[in-house]
């Protein structure tokens, strides 16, 4: 069974130029073996995602890219 977190992270923005908030939903799921679950970030919303131009090619921003791998 997987289960989603959501987290806001903060970071700087070089679209705005400024500290950004964006809110990022990571993915929880078990691994064999392990006592505790992981995580893996799977997508993201951003107020200004639609006139950024900062994202890579996989759509994905300088904030998201910055923020941990786990909430």
């Amino acid at each position: 069974m997987n289960l989603t977190r959501t987290k806001n992270f903060e970071s700087e923005c070089p679209y705005l130029n400024r500290i950004h908030s964006i809110s990022i939903n990571y993915a929880e799921f078990p691994i064999a073996g392990q006592l505790s679950n992981s995580f893996k970030k799977i997508d993201y919303s951003c107020s200004e995602n639609v006139n950024c131009t900062f994202k890579d090619q996989y759509d994905r921003c300088p904030v998201y890219k910055s923020a941990p791998e786990s909430p």
